[in-house]
């Protein structure tokens, strides 16, 4: 009776992600797009074809102030991208996609 229950939620989980899933919803919620505002509020009229994701998001993602972002424009690409390979790397290993 209780594994029947687990699966009853677990395929209620997979049609709400499938009713939800949008193309802004790739890679949700590691690299998809940000939320989308109409869809919290009840109104996206895009609805299935929204560029912006339609899952829940636990949180408000971080966003750099003025002057960060002012600083990473003004690195070389080489620098750049090392930044980036760096914070993909920790990213990737807290994931579990690779070793520690």
């Amino acid at each position: 009776e209780v594994e029947e229950k687990e699966e009853e939620e677990e395929e209620e989980k997979e049609e709400e992600e499938e009713v939800t899933a949008t193309p802004g919803s790739i890679g949700h919620p590691e690299v998809c797009r940000r939320p989308c505002l109409y869809f919290v509020a009840g109104s996206c009229s895009n609805g299935a074809d929204c560029v912006y994701c339609h899952m829940e998001h636990p949180q408000r993602p971080v966003h750099l102030d003025k002057h960060q972002r002012e600083s990473l424009k003004q690195l070389c690409d080489e620098d750049l991208l090392e930044l980036v390979a760096q914070l993909m790397r920790i990213r990737a290993t807290q994931l579990g996609f690779l070793a520690e």
